[in-house]
């Protein structure tokens, strides 16, 4: 059994599914947050997401995702959209069609995965040392082309040991087992120095409030990283409503489609990862930790941008 205290993504293993359900529904009448839906729009989305696995799991952890439901989500263009199914092999709900295929933020963190697949291909390489923080599925890695390579080690960082056998699952079907580690650990207490080619790590720093807590988590890949290490990771940028901290591109953005994004994730699952930065906080924080090079790469809205940075 998992112990999920230090998870701070998901992991609510207390309440069922109703006694969840109903703290939502009291939530939303209590804020009475009408800027983006109306009370009865929101109870209408509450009762849609129980009508499907992935709307389940968001409903019992406050919208936060483990590694197989980003694992999902980042997979979905060349999965259900295809098949127009859900995870459970049933017809695909229009709310759930809706956050997998046009929600703004799940459009952007799909561009941000390939993003990370093309920066994170350059590190492979013979006898290269690759991590994963928190490892997830550890997509970022086996999906990448290994053709040729004869010794490489990839390794899943995570403290969620559900997503570590899901990761070792896949690499088994990747034919890529005998490259992979899982390490059930924490990304803030790495017990590697000077090791790593690259370290690529999303996710984790949007549900973390404390910038000080973010700043370490920051040294942590840091000290990890050999002399020339890569480190490839992401934040999620301010949205509109947050004056000129808000640095996404609107001209790429569906405003009704936005407004019913954040009204999902915010007002109905009061969602524990909004937790935003601008460009320049987050070259700040590398920059003061000894990162160089640092780069940022963007997905068409602007959303969720990668950031490249070298030790």
């Amino acid at each position: 059994m998992t112990d999920n205290t230090n998870i701070i993504s998901h992991g609510d293993a207390i309440k069922d599914i109703s006694e969840s359900v109903e703290l939502l529904k009291d939530n939303i009448i209590k804020n009475n947050n009408t800027a983006f839906a109306s009370i009865e729009e929101q109870l209408e989305i509450l009762e849609g997401l129980t009508k499907f696995e992935f709307g389940r799991f968001l409903i019992k952890n406050r919208g936060g995702f483990n590694g197989y439901w980003t694992h999902y989500a980042l997979t979905f263009p060349e999965n259900g959209r295809l098949t127009n199914k859900s995870s459970d092999g049933t017809d695909i709900t229009e709310l759930e069609s809706f956050i997998l295929n046009k929600a703004t933020v799940t459009l952007a963190t799909q561009q941000r995965f390939k993003i990370f697949l093309e920066h994170n291909s350059e590190c492979v390489k013979e006898n290269a040392e690759l991590a994963s923080i928190p490892g997830g599925l550890l997509g970022e890695l086996l999906f990448l082309d290994y053709t040729g390579i004869e010794n490489i080690n990839l390794y899943g960082i995570d403290l969620d040991e559900e997503s570590l056998a899901h990761s070792s699952k896949l690499a088994e079907k990747m034919n890529l087992a005998k490259f992979t580690q899982t390490v059930l650990g924490d990304a803030w207490k790495l017990p590697y120095q000077d090791k790593f080619d690259l370290v690529s790590s999303n996710g984790l720093n949007i549900y973390e409030s404390d910038k000080n807590r973010v700043a370490e988590l920051y040294k942590s890949f840091y000290r990890s990283l050999n002399e020339d290490g890569k480190l490839v990771t992401s934040y999620l940028a301010y949205p509109p409503g947050y004056g000129d901290d808000c640095e996404w591109d609107l001209n790429e953005v569906d405003m009704e489609v936005m407004k019913r994004n954040i009204a999902i994730f915010s007002p109905v699952l009061g969602s524990i990862w909004r937790n935003y930065t601008t460009k320049s906080e987050m070259i700040s924080m590398l920059t003061a930790v000894g990162f160089k090079d640092i780069e940022v790469l963007y997905d068409k809205a602007k959303a969720f941008p990668t950031v490249v940075a070298y030790k």
